[in-house]
């Protein structure tokens, strides 16, 4: 064969070759994807069938992009209700987005339809259990509320002593806390025994709360210090009462407010930076001698 046949055949076997891989990729389908906001964080089912919330003293820390960590050794009471999700960008807390509800209550009847547009990120009435919480201190349980003449399940501390219990799958900056709360004993009339709700929780000494005190007094606190007023309440013992904290602002310029019963009491910007991470997630907690059941959490971020 000479060299130019050569030459032909090699130049015929070459365009077949092309027009093989141009009809390739002309028939090449493209996938339209929606946007991916990463995997859900699951958390499972309780491991002890009494109900408890052990302590998280034994708990690893996962450390976050922001600095804080959270403990992901994520403990919880009961085990009576279906596993709890939080989708990825529920954590993204600098958007101020909220993209759907977490907890056993869920959003259903709420003006607007949507869980984002109402801005609800949580809701947990406990009556599945407590998926998702994680104590300090002693153990929590959830239990049934014996002041109710219907069935209603309540989360409690097991017993009196400066312990608080977090949701630990979740975080935000700008939010709105809400809970109720019934004190069952303050205990001594003092400033040291109080019911407590916390807004963006980092740890057991790192938050912002609104606390019910033994002498009747409501004030706001950081970091476990009062700052701002402190206001004068009738609250009495085995009395359901609504506490509501709202926080929003940078780390350096946080604007916090108390509220009990849909009331505004209490107000104060904290401007020194007190908290190490500008996010942080839900908890309800006592203090001293003071025994308290806690339901219906609702949190908002808009």
């Amino acid at each position: 064969m000479t060299s130019s046949v050569r030459e032909v055949l090699r130049l015929a076997s070459l365009g077949m070759l092309l027009a093989a891989f141009g009809c390739d990729l002309g028939e090449a389908e493209v996938v339209s994807r929606s946007p991916d906001l990463g995997p859900a964080v699951n958390v499972s089912p309780g491991r002890d069938a009494a109900g408890l919330i052990p302590s998280d003293a034994d708990a690893s820390e996962s450390p976050r992009s922001d600095g804080s960590s959270f403990a992901k050794d994520t403990r919880e009471a009961g085990g009576k209700g279906p596993d709890v999700s939080i989708a990825a960008d529920v954590l993204d807390v600098t958007r101020g987005e909220a993209a759907g509800v977490v907890g056993d209550g869920g959003c259903a009847g709420e003006a607007g339809g949507e869980c984002g547009a109402v801005g609800l990120v949580l809701t947990d009435d406990f009556e599945d259990g407590a998926a998702g919480w994680m104590s300090t201190g002693i153990a929590w349980e959830v239990t049934d509320d014996p002041s109710s003449t219907t069935p209603n399940s309540v989360l409690a501390p097991t017993g009196p002593a400066a312990s608080s219990v977090y949701f630990s799958a979740g975080a935000w900056q700008d939010m709105t806390v809400e809970v109720r709360v019934r004190v069952a004993s303050f205990g001594q009339a003092s400033s040291a025994n109080r019911a407590e709700i916390y807004a963006r929780y980092q740890d057991a000494g790192h938050f912002y709360a609104v606390s019910l005190r033994a002498d009747a007094k409501l004030d706001l606190r950081r970091n476990s210090s009062s700052f701002g007023h402190v206001i004068d309440v009738a609250v009495a013992e085995n009395e359901w009462h609504t506490l509501k904290i709202k926080v929003s602002g940078p780390q350096d310029n946080v604007a916090v407010e108390g509220y009990l019963d849909g009331t505004l009491l209490a107000a104060a910007t904290d401007t020194d930076g007190s908290l190490p991470s500008a996010v942080g997630t839900v908890g309800v907690g006592v203090y001293g001698e003071t025994m308290a059941v806690f339901d219906d959490v609702t949190v908002s971020s808009p």
